[in-house]
């Protein structure tokens, strides 16, 4: 990707369209919780490579690189609200996890 093109993504405003699907909704809540792609999987019983999928898309709809900035970019633009993660988290019966740093 030349210089120029990840200008242009970093520099990019999210249109007033972009949505996330119930399914992504759920995904990235349970992401802002800190649980892992596996733990999630498992926690609305889908496949780890289903989960990686969802969660790709939602990068590719937020033009972002991880998951944290996915979290917060989506919070800051109102396409994930706290409400939203507090219904996920009652859902499926769920408690924050301490996110562990990988160095």
């Amino acid at each position: 990707m030349s210089m120029e093109a990840k200008n242009i993504k970093l520099n990019y405003v999210l249109s007033e369209n972009c949505v996330l699907t119930e399914r992504e909704t759920e995904c990235i809540s349970i992401v802002s919780l800190g649980y892992t792609n596996v733990d999630a999987a498992k926690v609305i019983n889908i496949s780890e490579g289903m989960f990686k999928k969802n969660i790709k898309d939602i990068f590719d709809k937020l033009y972002v690189d991880d998951r944290t900035y996915a979290v917060q970019k989506a919070l800051r633009y109102g396409i994930l609200t706290f409400d939203m993660i507090d219904r996920v988290q009652a859902k499926y019966n769920l408690q924050p996890r301490d996110v562990q740093r990988v160095s």
